[in-house]
């Protein structure tokens, strides 16, 4: 990911918050039924798109950090004592979060093929489209991988 997309992903966190704050703050009790519900839905939406993004992060910090020399792994570079503090701690979530989001990412994840080095389909590709298409999030990875 280029720089200038980490810098839109910043920009787009921030129009979010100018957004949603203030709509929080006035109370949502002055909206209609129609508009409560709508905003319920805008939420679930946007919650599935960024946990789409979570476990794509989480995924390529997984691979960073699977390295035999513990000195050359992402999550000690970054002080961490594994992938699920360094999760914990960029991401402010508890560890049964942290957990669920890399349980998500060992079904949804491209592994690399270590003879030609080329991407290999996901264990569930098609929970893997659907998560980046932001039709399913977390809880839609994890219902359908724990079965298989």
């Amino acid at each position: 990911m280029e720089a200038t997309s980490v810098e839109s992903l910043a920009a787009l966190a921030d129009q979010v918050d100018a957004t949603i704050a203030p709509l929080l703050r006035a109370g949502l009790d002055t909206v209609g039924d129609a508009d409560a519900v709508e905003i319920l839905a805008v939420g679930g939406r946007l919650l599935r798109l960024v946990e789409g993004l979570l476990i794509e992060s989480v995924s390529e910090v997984m691979s960073r950090s699977e390295s035999g020399d513990r000195d050359g792994r992402l999550s000690t570079r970054f002080g961490c004592h594994d992938v699920s503090e360094l999760v914990q701690r960029t991401t402010r979530v508890s560890a049964q979060t942290a957990s669920r989001l890399q349980r998500s990412t060992r079904a949804t994840r491209c592994e690399t093929s270590l003879v030609s080095g080329e991407k290999l389909s996901a264990a569930l590709p098609a929970i893997r489209d659907a998560l980046l298409d932001g039709v399913v999030g977390v809880d839609g990875v994890l219902a359908v991988s724990a079965h298989l």
